[in-house]
Protein backbone atom coordinates (compact mmCIF):
# COMPACT_ATOMS: atom_id res chain seq x y z
CA UNK A 1 0.00 0.00 0.00
CA UNK A 2 2.31 2.67 -1.11
CA UNK A 3 -0.22 4.80 -2.70
CA UNK A 4 -0.74 7.60 -0.91
CA UNK A 5 -3.96 8.65 -2.91
CA UNK A 6 -7.60 7.36 -1.46
CA UNK A 7 -9.06 5.03 -3.18
CA UNK A 8 -12.98 3.72 -2.25
CA UNK A 9 -14.36 0.52 -3.31
CA UNK A 10 -18.29 0.50 -3.45
CA UNK A 11 -20.09 -2.20 -1.63
CA UNK A 12 -21.71 -4.63 -3.89
CA UNK A 13 -25.66 -5.30 -3.96
CA UNK A 14 -26.37 -6.78 -0.49
CA UNK A 15 -28.19 -10.30 -1.03
CA UNK A 16 -30.79 -11.65 1.10
CA UNK A 17 -31.60 -14.49 1.91
CA UNK A 18 -35.13 -14.97 0.20
CA UNK A 19 -36.80 -17.38 2.74
CA UNK A 20 -35.57 -15.02 5.56
CA UNK A 21 -38.28 -12.24 5.68
CA UNK A 22 -41.27 -14.59 5.45
CA UNK A 23 -40.50 -16.51 8.46
CA UNK A 24 -39.63 -13.17 10.20
CA UNK A 25 -42.99 -11.58 9.10
CA UNK A 26 -45.23 -15.03 9.63
CA UNK A 27 -43.45 -15.06 13.38
CA UNK A 28 -44.12 -11.29 14.41
CA UNK A 29 -48.12 -11.53 12.67
CA UNK A 30 -48.55 -14.73 14.79
CA UNK A 31 -46.87 -12.84 17.81
CA UNK A 32 -49.45 -9.85 16.96
CA UNK A 33 -52.55 -11.96 16.29
CA UNK A 34 -51.99 -15.08 19.20
CA UNK A 35 -53.26 -14.05 22.15
CA UNK A 36 -53.21 -16.52 24.89
CA UNK A 37 -55.77 -16.79 27.83
CA UNK A 38 -54.11 -18.93 30.54
CA UNK A 39 -56.35 -18.04 33.65
CA UNK A 40 -54.54 -20.04 36.47
CA UNK A 41 -51.33 -17.45 35.59
CA UNK A 42 -50.90 -16.22 39.26
CA UNK A 43 -48.73 -13.48 38.57
CA UNK A 44 -48.55 -11.59 34.82
CA UNK A 45 -45.91 -12.79 32.50
CA UNK A 46 -41.91 -12.77 33.55
CA UNK A 47 -40.50 -10.14 31.30
CA UNK A 48 -37.55 -7.51 31.70
CA UNK A 49 -38.30 -3.70 30.96
CA UNK A 50 -34.92 -3.52 31.38
CA UNK A 51 -31.57 -5.63 31.54
CA UNK A 52 -29.23 -4.12 34.64
CA UNK A 53 -26.78 -6.59 34.00
CA UNK A 54 -25.72 -9.09 30.90
CA UNK A 55 -23.92 -11.37 29.50
CA UNK A 56 -23.53 -11.91 25.52
CA UNK A 57 -22.18 -14.98 23.89
CA UNK A 58 -22.09 -15.24 20.53
CA UNK A 59 -20.38 -17.49 18.35
CA UNK A 60 -20.42 -16.17 14.21
CA UNK A 61 -20.76 -19.63 12.46
CA UNK A 62 -20.56 -17.96 8.76
CA UNK A 63 -19.69 -14.32 8.16
CA UNK A 64 -19.46 -13.95 4.37
CA UNK A 65 -17.43 -11.04 2.28
CA UNK A 66 -18.31 -9.54 -1.00
CA UNK A 67 -15.96 -10.90 -4.13
CA UNK A 68 -13.51 -8.26 -4.20
CA UNK A 69 -12.87 -8.65 -0.40
CA UNK A 70 -9.78 -10.72 1.20
CA UNK A 71 -10.96 -14.42 2.24
CA UNK A 72 -10.63 -14.66 5.86
CA UNK A 73 -11.97 -16.94 8.11
CA UNK A 74 -15.87 -16.65 8.12
CA UNK A 75 -16.34 -18.02 12.00
CA UNK A 76 -15.44 -15.91 14.52
CA UNK A 77 -16.94 -15.07 18.51
CA UNK A 78 -18.09 -12.26 20.56
CA UNK A 79 -18.28 -11.80 24.11
CA UNK A 80 -20.03 -8.78 25.64
CA UNK A 81 -21.05 -7.77 29.33
CA UNK A 82 -22.67 -5.03 30.94
CA UNK A 83 -23.35 -3.47 34.64
CA UNK A 84 -25.95 -0.92 35.54
CA UNK A 85 -25.25 0.12 39.22
CA UNK A 86 -27.92 2.80 41.25
CA UNK A 87 -25.36 6.24 41.97
CA UNK A 88 -27.91 7.79 44.38
CA UNK A 89 -29.27 11.03 44.00
CA UNK A 90 -28.46 14.83 43.25
CA UNK A 91 -31.21 17.45 44.35
CA UNK A 92 -33.67 14.67 44.56
CA UNK A 93 -33.47 13.28 41.21
CA UNK A 94 -31.65 9.71 40.86
CA UNK A 95 -28.48 9.03 39.41
CA UNK A 96 -27.24 5.97 37.68
CA UNK A 97 -24.13 4.25 36.19
CA UNK A 98 -23.28 2.23 33.71
CA UNK A 99 -20.21 -0.34 32.79
CA UNK A 100 -20.18 -1.97 29.57
CA UNK A 101 -17.16 -4.13 27.97
CA UNK A 102 -16.85 -6.17 24.46
CA UNK A 103 -14.46 -8.82 22.64
CA UNK A 104 -14.33 -10.13 19.47
CA UNK A 105 -11.70 -12.56 18.52
CA UNK A 106 -12.20 -11.28 14.45
CA UNK A 107 -9.47 -10.10 12.20
CA UNK A 108 -9.64 -7.34 10.10
CA UNK A 109 -7.37 -7.40 6.96
CA UNK A 110 -7.00 -5.92 4.10
CA UNK A 111 -5.08 -7.33 0.42
CA UNK A 112 -4.12 -10.39 3.07
CA UNK A 113 -2.30 -7.62 5.48
CA UNK A 114 -4.22 -8.38 9.02
CA UNK A 115 -4.05 -5.00 10.21
CA UNK A 116 -5.26 -5.51 14.41
CA UNK A 117 -2.24 -6.87 16.84
CA UNK A 118 -5.39 -8.81 18.77
CA UNK A 119 -9.12 -9.39 19.96
CA UNK A 120 -11.48 -6.20 19.34
CA UNK A 121 -11.83 -4.85 22.81
CA UNK A 122 -14.11 -1.94 24.13
CA UNK A 123 -14.59 -0.73 27.31
CA UNK A 124 -16.88 2.14 28.47
CA UNK A 125 -18.08 3.60 31.92
CA UNK A 126 -20.78 5.97 31.46
CA UNK A 127 -23.23 8.35 34.19
CA UNK A 128 -26.49 9.58 34.12
CA UNK A 129 -29.23 10.50 35.83
CA UNK A 130 -33.03 11.51 35.43
CA UNK A 131 -33.07 15.33 34.58
CA UNK A 132 -36.74 15.99 35.28
CA UNK A 133 -40.10 14.36 36.56
CA UNK A 134 -43.21 15.76 35.20
CA UNK A 135 -46.58 13.66 35.48
CA UNK A 136 -46.33 10.80 33.40
CA UNK A 137 -43.18 12.39 31.74
CA UNK A 138 -39.16 12.00 32.24
CA UNK A 139 -35.85 12.78 30.82
CA UNK A 140 -33.07 11.12 31.07
CA UNK A 141 -29.49 12.71 30.32
CA UNK A 142 -26.34 9.68 29.90
CA UNK A 143 -22.72 10.60 29.19
CA UNK A 144 -19.91 8.25 28.66
CA UNK A 145 -16.37 7.31 27.65
CA UNK A 146 -14.72 4.45 26.19
CA UNK A 147 -11.78 2.59 24.43
CA UNK A 148 -12.50 1.03 21.37
CA UNK A 149 -8.90 -0.71 20.03
CA UNK A 150 -7.45 -3.88 19.65
CA UNK A 151 -5.44 -3.77 22.95
CA UNK A 152 -1.96 -2.99 21.68
CA UNK A 153 -2.42 0.95 21.50
CA UNK A 154 -4.20 3.10 24.57
CA UNK A 155 -3.32 6.62 22.70
CA UNK A 156 -5.74 8.97 21.28
CA UNK A 157 -7.58 7.51 18.64
CA UNK A 158 -9.52 4.85 20.37
CA UNK A 159 -10.84 7.17 22.93
CA UNK A 160 -14.31 8.12 22.02
CA UNK A 161 -17.40 9.59 24.05
CA UNK A 162 -21.24 9.16 23.97
CA UNK A 163 -23.96 11.93 24.98
CA UNK A 164 -27.47 10.90 25.00
CA UNK A 165 -30.83 12.67 26.11
CA UNK A 166 -34.48 10.53 26.13
CA UNK A 167 -37.88 11.98 27.10
CA UNK A 168 -40.27 9.14 27.98
CA UNK A 169 -44.08 9.20 28.19
CA UNK A 170 -46.07 7.09 30.19
CA UNK A 171 -49.50 6.82 28.92
CA UNK A 172 -50.92 3.55 30.92
CA UNK A 173 -49.43 0.43 32.42
CA UNK A 174 -49.60 -1.04 29.30
CA UNK A 175 -48.43 1.36 26.32
CA UNK A 176 -44.74 3.92 26.89
CA UNK A 177 -43.16 5.57 24.01
CA UNK A 178 -40.09 8.09 23.93
CA UNK A 179 -37.84 9.94 21.76
CA UNK A 180 -34.08 10.40 22.00
CA UNK A 181 -31.44 11.33 20.63
CA UNK A 182 -27.49 9.48 20.98
CA UNK A 183 -24.35 11.89 20.27
CA UNK A 184 -21.45 9.72 19.41
CA UNK A 185 -17.77 10.99 18.69
CA UNK A 186 -14.74 8.72 17.54
CA UNK A 187 -11.91 9.03 15.07
CA UNK A 188 -12.72 12.92 14.96
CA UNK A 189 -16.22 13.34 14.15
CA UNK A 190 -19.36 13.92 15.40
CA UNK A 191 -22.28 10.72 14.40
CA UNK A 192 -25.76 11.75 15.81
CA UNK A 193 -28.59 9.47 15.82
CA UNK A 194 -32.09 9.28 16.45
CA UNK A 195 -33.73 7.55 19.22
CA UNK A 196 -37.39 6.34 19.52
CA UNK A 197 -38.91 3.60 22.45
CA UNK A 198 -41.95 1.80 22.51
CA UNK A 199 -42.83 -0.48 25.19
CA UNK A 200 -46.39 -2.09 24.29
CA UNK A 201 -48.18 -4.45 26.21
CA UNK A 202 -50.43 -4.80 22.97
CA UNK A 203 -52.73 -7.74 24.87
CA UNK A 204 -52.26 -10.06 27.71
CA UNK A 205 -49.29 -12.38 26.80
CA UNK A 206 -47.89 -10.14 23.85
CA UNK A 207 -45.45 -7.75 23.85
CA UNK A 208 -43.98 -5.24 21.08
CA UNK A 209 -40.94 -3.11 22.06
CA UNK A 210 -38.23 -0.63 20.28
CA UNK A 211 -35.63 0.06 22.45
CA UNK A 212 -33.23 2.43 20.26
CA UNK A 213 -31.11 0.10 18.21
CA UNK A 214 -33.86 -3.36 18.41
CA UNK A 215 -37.46 -3.99 17.53
CA UNK A 216 -39.10 -6.76 18.76
CA UNK A 217 -42.21 -8.81 19.36
CA UNK A 218 -42.52 -11.02 22.21
CA UNK A 219 -45.44 -14.12 22.37
CA UNK A 220 -45.58 -15.70 26.22
CA UNK A 221 -46.60 -19.68 25.81
CA UNK A 222 -46.14 -20.10 29.79
CA UNK A 223 -45.86 -17.34 32.53
CA UNK A 224 -41.89 -17.79 32.29
CA UNK A 225 -41.29 -19.09 28.27
CA UNK A 226 -41.91 -16.90 25.26
CA UNK A 227 -40.84 -16.78 21.76
CA UNK A 228 -39.98 -13.97 20.10
CA UNK A 229 -38.72 -12.30 16.33
CA UNK A 230 -36.98 -8.84 15.98
CA UNK A 231 -34.52 -6.88 14.00
CA UNK A 232 -31.36 -5.67 15.82
CA UNK A 233 -28.88 -2.98 14.44
CA UNK A 234 -25.38 -2.25 15.05
CA UNK A 235 -22.65 -0.05 14.85
CA UNK A 236 -18.98 -0.82 15.58
CA UNK A 237 -15.97 1.01 15.86
CA UNK A 238 -12.33 0.51 16.47
CA UNK A 239 -8.65 1.91 16.36
CA UNK A 240 -6.04 -0.72 15.14
CA UNK A 241 -2.83 -0.89 16.09
CA UNK A 242 -1.49 -0.38 12.80
CA UNK A 243 -2.56 3.36 12.79
CA UNK A 244 -5.59 2.20 11.07
CA UNK A 245 -9.66 2.33 11.92
CA UNK A 246 -12.29 0.22 11.68
CA UNK A 247 -16.08 0.66 11.20
CA UNK A 248 -18.97 -1.61 11.18
CA UNK A 249 -22.47 -1.11 10.36
CA UNK A 250 -25.00 -4.00 10.15
CA UNK A 251 -29.12 -4.76 10.55
CA UNK A 252 -29.57 -8.41 11.12
CA UNK A 253 -33.59 -10.57 12.03
CA UNK A 254 -33.36 -12.51 15.03
CA UNK A 255 -35.81 -15.43 16.18
CA UNK A 256 -35.73 -16.51 19.47
CA UNK A 257 -36.43 -17.78 22.72
CA UNK A 258 -36.27 -16.62 26.38
CA UNK A 259 -37.11 -18.35 29.86
CA UNK A 260 -37.35 -16.73 32.74
CA UNK A 261 -35.28 -18.66 35.75
CA UNK A 262 -36.95 -16.62 38.32
CA UNK A 263 -38.67 -13.31 38.37
CA UNK A 264 -35.34 -11.17 37.80
CA UNK A 265 -33.01 -13.67 35.81
CA UNK A 266 -33.69 -14.72 32.22
CA UNK A 267 -31.83 -17.10 30.28
CA UNK A 268 -32.29 -16.14 26.33
CA UNK A 269 -30.93 -18.18 22.91
CA UNK A 270 -31.55 -16.04 19.69
CA UNK A 271 -30.62 -16.82 16.30
CA UNK A 272 -29.42 -13.88 14.20
CA UNK A 273 -29.13 -13.71 10.17
CA UNK A 274 -27.33 -10.77 8.72
CA UNK A 275 -29.25 -9.09 5.83
CA UNK A 276 -27.18 -6.10 5.72
CA UNK A 277 -23.71 -5.10 6.60
CA UNK A 278 -21.22 -2.76 5.60
CA UNK A 279 -17.44 -2.14 6.79
CA UNK A 280 -14.87 0.97 6.30
CA UNK A 281 -11.46 0.50 7.04
CA UNK A 282 -8.93 3.29 7.01
CA UNK A 283 -4.95 2.43 6.52
CA UNK A 284 -2.18 3.81 7.98
CA UNK A 285 -1.23 5.05 4.50
CA UNK A 286 -4.67 6.79 3.86
CA UNK A 287 -6.67 4.77 2.09
CA UNK A 288 -9.79 3.75 2.66
CA UNK A 289 -12.22 0.92 1.64
CA UNK A 290 -15.90 0.75 1.44
CA UNK A 291 -17.05 -3.08 1.31
CA UNK A 292 -20.36 -5.11 2.04
CA UNK A 293 -20.65 -7.89 4.50
CA UNK A 294 -23.37 -9.92 2.40
CA UNK A 295 -24.18 -12.77 4.75
CA UNK A 296 -23.97 -13.77 8.35
CA UNK A 297 -25.14 -15.79 10.98
CA UNK A 298 -24.80 -16.23 14.75
CA UNK A 299 -26.16 -17.63 17.75
CA UNK A 300 -26.54 -15.26 20.65
CA UNK A 301 -26.49 -16.84 23.96
CA UNK A 302 -27.50 -13.96 26.65
CA UNK A 303 -28.08 -14.58 30.56
CA UNK A 304 -29.57 -11.05 32.08
CA UNK A 305 -30.80 -9.61 35.49
CA UNK A 306 -33.59 -7.97 34.58
CA UNK A 307 -36.29 -5.15 36.30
Amino acid sequence: MSSSKKSVRRPEAVRISSGFFPALLLAAGSCLAWDIDLPDWNDPPRHSKLDAAFLDIEPYFDFGRSSDAPKEDGAFWRVAGQISFPGGSLAGHPLFGSIKSTFMNRDVAVAGERLNRGPLQRYWLAFGGEAYAIGRQNGTVLAGVGHNADGADWTRPGWNTEWIYVHKVTVSQRFSWGLGIDVQQYFGKFAPYPLLFIDWQAASATHLRWDADYLEARQFLTQNFSLAAGVRFNLEFFNLGKNATYEYYSAGGELGVQYAISRHVFARLNYKHLFHGEEEIKDAAGLSYTRSVPTGNSLRMNVAFGL
